[in-house]
């Protein structure tokens, strides 16, 4: 689901700083938002999983509708991870295609595991 920039330098590796959990490529730790409020979110269900962070099915408050929620790992704040999750916020937010979600909002909440980056996009029903 990532999208990066090919021409983007990822070079500069901020693993050394991160917890055992988060090195390697990889989060595994069992922190799960589901059934949290976050924001004008409330999270209903995981719905995906990968090195960078997890996506919820979610209902948005105001306007009332259905969303897919990004969350980066807690503890995945490195300058490179925060870039990088920036990055592709931006790029899909610019992005107009019938098979490309589009973006929401962007932003950041605390629950309880240090600040987290979040960007809230059209949910598109898969397999």
């Amino acid at each position: 689901m990532t999208i990066e920039d090919p021409t983007a330098d990822w070079s500069d590796n901020d693993d050394a700083t991160l917890p055992q959990t988060y090195a390697a490529g990889g989060f595994t730790g069992g922190v799960n938002l589901t059934g949290r409020t976050i924001g004008n979110y409330h999270i209903e269900r995981e719905i995906g999983r990968g090195g960078m962070g997890v996506v919820y099915e979610a209902q948005q408050h105001s306007p009332k509708r259905r969303v897919a929620l990004k969350v980066i790992n807690p503890g995945l704040t490195s300058s490179q991870a925060l870039r990088r999750f920036e990055h592709e916020a931006q790029v899909l937010g610019r992005l107009q295609h019938a098979g490309i979600a589009q973006i929401y909002e962007a932003g950041t909440f605390d629950a309880g595991f240090g600040i987290q980056p979040f960007f809230s996009m059209e949910f598109i029903e898969g397999e």
